[in-house]
């Protein structure tokens, strides 16, 4: 009987053990990704509003100056074409899209600068940000802006193939100050 006993707490304290192995611990956030932890990882700022050459026919002279912050430790790569210095630092391939609940607001969805079959890429460095600029009429009401990136492990070709994931960055309209026409 006492070996009955002995056996029975020594199967209760391996179900113990076991049993609590098995038990997940909450996971906390990984405070090594991003440099700045009360900002995304990746994320676009509105900077100005001002005067801009057209750099495409119907174009208006008004323009919306955003940056693009990367705020991880990795660099991003991100597809862009050159554009004169007044138009910020790169020319942002991006989309649009309506976001809007009501979407009858948006009569006519602008069309971004999408991405072609001729582009460069930019590399940004970890702690860094672009300057970019957009048309202001891209930008109404119930409109989202997209950019595409990818980080510096993922193999560019593969990306750009749609063999590896798509990454993308966010501007909602709903964030521009309200300006006095």
């Amino acid at each position: 009987m006492r070996w009955l006993v002995s056996l029975f707490i020594i199967f209760f304290i391996v179900t113990v053990s076991l049993a609590s192995a098995q038990t997940r611990k909450p996971s906390k956030p990984s405070s090594g990704a991003r440099l700045s932890n009360d900002k995304p990882s990746v994320y676009i700022s509105y900077e100005r509003f001002g005067k801009r050459e057209p750099l495409e026919e119907g174009e208006s002279n008004e323009g919306i100056w955003l940056r693009l912050h990367n705020n991880t430790k990795w660099k991003i790569i991100l597809p862009a074409s050159g554009v004169p210095e007044t138009h910020g630092d790169v020319g942002m391939f991006y989309t649009l899209e309506v976001v809007s609940e009501l979407p009858d607001e948006v009569v006519d969805i602008p069309k971004g600068y999408e991405l072609g079959h001729l582009y460069s890429t930019f590399e940004l460095r970890g702690g860094e940000s672009v300057l970019f600029s957009v048309p202001r009429e891209q930008l109404p009401k119930g409109i989202v802006l997209r950019v595409k990136f990818s980080y510096e492990w993922e193999n560019q070709d593969d990306v750009f193939a749609g063999r590896e994931v798509e990454h993308t960055v966010s501007f909602y309209a709903s964030k521009l100050p309200q300006l006095k026409k």
